[in-house]
C-alpha cells in the first residue's frame, strides 16, 4: 500500500519553509516529497504533479527559470495523462505555467495556455459560468499588458456580463473582476473612470465582507496606487492610513502585509513633501522588518536606503551617510557585491559625498558603482 502520510508530512514541512523564506530547505523537502511520490504512487498520480509544481515555485523565486519551466511543464503533462484535459487540476496547472510565462514576458506562450484553458473550461461547464469568466479576466489582463486595449475591453465586458448573470452585481467575484478592469483604464490614463470602477468594486466588497475585512485593505491600496499614478498623494494618504489600521488590527504590526502598507504610506508622505512623517515611518518599518526578517535581510536594506535618501539633504547628511553604508554592507553580505542594488546605493552615497565636498570619496564610490554596472571608468589625467 502506498504511504501517503510521509509524502504529506514532508510536503507540509516544505510549504512552511517556503512561506518562511527558507528556499534552500524548501527545495530539499519538496525534492524529497517528489522522490516519495514517484516511489509510492503511479506515474500519473496528482501528488507527483503537486511536488513538481512546488519545486517549480522554488526555482522561480530563486531565479532559476529554466528549471522552473521544466518542472511546471512536467507537472502539466502528468496531470493531463492521469486526469484528462478538462479536469480542474489540469486547468490549474495550465494557469500556473501561464502566470510563469507572464512573469517572464513571454505573452505568446501565456496566451496559448490561457486560450486552451478557457476552451476546456467552456467545454466542461458551458460558456455562461463564473469559472469561465475568471479565465476571460486573466486573458483580458494579458491583452492589457500587450496594449491590446480594444480586445481587453471586449473581454472584460464579456466576463462582467457572465458574472452579473450567474452571481449577481454584488458578489465578491464581481468586485475582483471590476478591480482587474481598473488596470485597463489606468493604462490609458483614464484615471477618473479607473477610480469610479475601483470605488464601485470597493463598495461591493464592503457590503459582502464588512468594512474591517483584510480584503478591504487590499482594495484601499489599489485605489491609493491609482491616486499615486495621478500624483494625487494627499488623496492617497488617507486611503493608506485606513488600510494600515485594518491590517494592523487583523494581522498585527509585524505582519508582511502590514509592512507593505507602511512602506507605501512612507513613500506617499515622502513624495507629498512630508519628510518628517516619512522619516518616522521608515524608522518604524526598519525596526519591524528587522524583527520579522533579521538584521541582514535585503528588504531591511531597501528600507534603510530609502530612509537615507530622505535624509540626504543639507543638515542631515551626517545621519544619511552611515545608513547608506549599512545598506551597502547588508546588500553585499546577502546578495553579493555585484548586485545592482549595491550600485544604486553607491551612486546615492556618491551624490552625498559630492554635495558635502568629499570629492575623492565621491569618485571612489562612483567608480565602484560603474564597475558593477559594467560602465566605463571615468578617465583621469595626472
Amino acid at each position: 500500500m502506498a504511504d501517503e502520510s510521509r509524502w504529506q508530512g514532508v510536503t507540509e514541512a516544505g510549504q512552511q519553509k517556503y512561506q518562511g523564506g527558507d528556499y534552500s530547505e524548501a527545495h530539499r523537502l519538496f525534492a524529497m516529497a517528489l522522490g516519495y511520490a514517484e516511489h509510492d504512487f503511479t506515474p500519473t498520480d496528482p501528488r507527483i504533479a503537486a511536488s513538481l509544481n512546488n519545486l517549480a515555485e522554488v526555482f522561480r523565486v530563486r531565479d532559476d527559470f529554466r528549471e522552473a519551466e521544466k518542472h511546471f511543464k512536467r507537472a502539466l503533462t502528468v496531470l493531463e495523462r492521469g486526469l484528462g484535459v478538462t479536469h480542474p487540476f489540469v486547468i490549474d496547472s495550465m494557469l500556473k505555467l501561464a502566470e510563469f510565462y507572464r512573469g517572464q514576458d513571454r505573452p505568446a506562450q501565456a496566451e496559448l495556455l490561457l486560450t486552451r484553458a478557457l476552451s476546456q473550461k467552456e467545454r466542461a461547464l458551458g460558456s455562461w459560468h463564473a469559472e469561465v469568466a475568471a479565465l476571460i479576466v486573466k486573458l483580458a489582463e494579458l491583452r492589457c499588458e500587450q496594449q491590446q486595449y480594444y480586445d481587453a475591453e471586449q473581454l472584460y465586458s464579456r466576463a462582467l456580463a457572465i458574472l452579473e448573470k450567474t452571481l449577481g452585481k454584488e458578489h465578491p467575484d464581481m468586485a475582483e473582476a471590476l478591480f482587474s478592469s481598473v488596470s485597463l483604464h489606468a493604462s490609458r490614463e483614464k484615471y477618473t473612470e479607473a477610480l469610479r470602477v475601483g470605488k464601485e468594486a470597493l463598495a461591493i466588497h464592503e457590503k459582502a465582507l464588512g468594512p474591517r475585512d483584510p480584503q478591504i485593505a487590499t482594495d484601499l491600496m489599489r485605489l491609493a496606487e491609482l491616486q499615486m499614478a495621478r500624483k494625487a498623494f494627499n488623496e492617497a494618504e488617507p486611503l493608506l492610513k485606513r488600510a494600515l489600521e485594518i491590517r494592523t488590527e487583523a494581522m498585527g504590526e509585524g505582519d508582511a502585509a502590514t509592512s507593505e502598507t507602511l512602506k507605501m504610506l512612507a513613500c506617499v508622505c515622502q513624495r507629498a513633501g512630508k519628510e518628517p512623517e516619512a522619516i518616522e515611518l521608515y524608522r518604524k518599518i526598519i525596526l519591524l522588518d528587522e524583527a520579522r526578517l533579521g538584521t541582514e535581510h535585503p528588504e531591511v536594506a531597501d528600507s534603510i536606503m530609502k530612509l537615507a535618501s530622505v535624509l540626504n539633504v543639507p543638515g542631515k547628511y551626517s545621519e544619511a551617510e552611515p545608513l547608506f553604508r549599512r545598506a551597502i554592507e547588508i546588500y553585499e553580505k546577502s546578495l553579493g557585491s555585484s548586485d545592482p542594488r549595491v550600485a544604486d546605493c553607491l551612486k546615492e552615497l556618491g551624490h552625498l559625498y559630492t554635495d558635502t565636498g568629499k570629492f575623492e570619496e565621491a569618485a571612489e564610490v562612483e567608480e565602484r558603482s560603474k564597475a558593477i554596472r559594467g560602465q566605463p571608468a571615468t578617465s583621469s589625467t595626472a
